[in-house]
């Protein structure tokens, strides 16, 4: 009695031994962190913080965890220090993902990707790729999932860096398990093959190599391989006092010997796994373990020692309230246990039970056993209700065989609008790319004027004539370029808002050659504007430039056109003013400004914009003269793509 009141003790001491080692990491981490706050060296301080968050986390205070790593990043940002920007992204992201905030998360390792492709890490891209697809496997997108982890596989091996690159090989195998056994035993034949050549491997990748090898040789009914993979893998993870790949390697071996009917050496095995699982406090683990010993031992007409099993397993999953899979297989256990017995009120209470756990479809066996049960509880196996059950089940078969007609039909129906849907989207899609042909052909016959251009070439001439060669030759470039950019910019649904100014001051340019300077303009833009951000359609302002000069400031002296780019209430408004003569009742007038509006309004109701966005007013309000144009114009955000 006093060895065991001593064990006690120290037992006792041990743990707080622990507890106080714990606290002291954790009062260092905090010490070095208010240290670095008093000093100016920005790296120090978010290394400090990123430490603290990691250790935070482990220790599954994911609040403090994430408060002092937000700090650290956004420091890191502050200072540019790129590969902290990727270490603490990766960090939050797995912090998010461990509390089942998925979204949050990939949000996190975007930014994490984007860090360690800027320094041209790949291996860093390659981990955090493979991160990405580990998320998108428990949001259950294995499409995704694949497409990341082969991107890390393809970076992993870009990095040169062969460290872990069997367990890259190894996990895309398990993506295929349960669909692709071909594709299954391709990767994972792959990951053995570096796993054999190389001594950097962790040991629960080789132990998830052997396992998975195991598993395949199982799928494929070669049990004699299957047992010396799962033997293999006892082997090594014994060497390595690696405990939870040896409890799988037990867990997965009684599985064959199961198969075989061999229930002696499968029960063994589920015990073994079992006492492991206890002794690492694995609690899903633990349930599955008292479940297949329960099947095993239904399997050996051990009845009691099977409901043991599966009472126990269903009170743990009950208990914990997160394993709802393993709830529903304890009942199930439990139902066979109460058939077996004829305790038929037992089977049929757990066999509704576990129909109620289930989301997904029930096995037709399954199904039909509880049907059976229900009337041999409800009727003590009497033949006039056994002969009702056959016409209830014939029944259910019409009502069975009739809803299978109507969802046929609905079926026809759908994919018959589908179709329908289709057809009228590509017609619309064939429209829509025949008007915007037409337009972008009427646009480029607007902004290549023949006068304009005969009368600008013109203009060139005679600096050419009177020997001023270097004007000549600059407006010459100068035009070059202009009629390069109406050929481009013709050709393209949007321009950066840049490209579109650099157009228009070129354009107002040349017409001021033309007109020999007899005005002058301006191209203005909003200061909270970045033209380099932005995108507009092209030349949208250049036909009302081009009216304001032919029919409002021509022939007067002191002419001014001006253009504005400005925000507006988050819109984009762009205006061209003119001092002219404003509108004029000519029908030669009415008809160019008519022509130049009404390709306007076609362009931007392509773009999604409304004509009555276009607003005209003759003379100006402000000034009393001239022509004022303002233009609601679509845009896109370069940042928002």
């Amino acid at each position: 009695m006093k060895i065991v009141r001593k064990l006690s003790v120290l037992i006792a001491f041990l743990f707080m031994g622990l507890n106080l080692f714990a606290d002291d990491s954790l009062q260092s981490l905090y010490k070095t962190n208010q240290l670095a706050l008093r000093t100016t060296d920005t790296a120090q301080i978010v290394e400090s913080y990123k430490f603290l968050g990691d250790y935070l986390c482990e220790t599954g205070d994911y609040e403090k965890s994430n408060l002092y790593l937000e700090k650290g990043l956004e420091l890191a940002q502050k200072r540019k220090l790129t590969r902290e920007i990727g270490i603490i992204s990766n960090l939050l992201a797995a912090n998010a993902s461990y509390v089942g905030t998925r979204f949050l998360a990939l949000n996190y390792y975007h930014k994490a990707l984007k860090a360690f492709a800027d320094i041209r890490d790949l291996d860093k891209v390659a981990m955090t790729l493979m991160n990405m697809g580990s998320e998108y496997e428990y949001m259950g997108n294995y499409k995704y999932a694949i497409a990341y982890t082969l991107k890390a596989i393809k970076n992993k091996e870009l990095s040169g860096v062969k460290k872990n690159l069997a367990y890259y090989y190894q996990h895309l195998g398990q993506l295929f398990k349960e669909t692709d056994l071909k594709k299954w035993k391709f990767y994972v034949d792959k990951a053995y093959e570096i796993a054999q050549n190389s001594t950097e491997e962790r040991i629960s990748t080789r132990v998830a190599i052997f396992n998975d090898l195991g598993g395949i040789a199982q799928k494929e009914k070669k049990f004699d391989e299957a047992y010396n993979w799962y033997d293999s893998m006892i082997v090594v993870s014994k060497a390595a006092e690696y405990k939870n790949g040896l409890a799988t390697a037990y867990s997965n071996r009684s599985h064959v010997y199961k198969s075989e009917k061999k229930f002696d050496y499968a029960l063994a095995d589920v015990l073994k796994a079992l006492d492991i699982a206890y002794e690492m406090n694995r609690n899903y683990s633990i349930i599955v373990g008292h479940t297949d010993a329960a099947n095993i031992l239904i399997d050996m007409n051990k009845a009691g020692k099977a409901q043991y099993h599966a009472t126990k397993a269903l009170e743990l999953a009950q208990s914990f309230k997160t394993y709802p899979e393993e709830e529903a297989a304890a009942h199930l256990a439990l139902a066979v246990v109460g058939e077996k017995t004829h305790n038929w009120e037992m089977a049929y209470s757990h066999y509704c039970s576990y129909n109620e756990g289930m989301d997904s479809i029930r096995d037709v066996n399954v199904q039909k056993s509880m049907h059976d049960l229900e009337v041999k509880y409800q009727t003590s196996e009497k033949e006039r209700e056994i002969a009702r059950l056959d016409s209830e089940n014939r029944l259910k078969s019409i009502t069975i065989s009739r809803n299978k007609t109507l969802i046929i039909s609905i079926l026809v129906i759908v994919v018959l609008l589908g179709g329908l849907m289709f057809l009228l989207y590509v017609r619309n899609q064939l429209r829509n790319a025949k008007q915007q042909a037409e337009l972008k052909q009427k646009l480029l016959r607007s902004q290549m004027n023949p006068h304009f251009m005969f009368n600008t070439l013109n203009a060139i001439n005679q600096y050419i004539q009177t020997n001023k060669g270097n004007e000549a030759s600059d407006y010459l470039a100068r035009y070059a370029k202009l009629m390069r950019q109406i050929l481009e910019n013709s050709a393209v649904e949007y321009v950066s808002l840049e490209t579109e100014i650099e157009f228009i001051a070129n354009y107002l340019l040349m017409q001021q050659l033309r007109f020999d300077g007899s005005f002058k303009y301006f191209v203005v833009t909003d200061s909270e504007i970045d033209p380099a951000l932005y995108e507009i359609p092209p030349m949208i302002a250049q036909p009302f430039i081009e009216n304001a000069i032919e029919h409002g400031i021509r022939g007067i002296t002191g002419g001014i056109v001006r253009v504005e780019f400005k925000f507006e209430n988050n819109k984009l408004i762009l205006s061209v003013t003119d001092n002219g003569k404003g509108f004029q009742s000519t029908s030669k007038d009415i008809n160019h400004r008519s022509f130049a509006l009404d390709i306007t309004r076609e362009r931007l109701n392509i773009n999604g914009s409304k004509t009555e966005k276009i607003k005209i007013a003759s003379p100006d309000p402000e000034s009393g003269n001239g022509t004022l144009v303002v233009i609601e114009i679509p845009f896109k955000h370069l940042d928002e793509k």
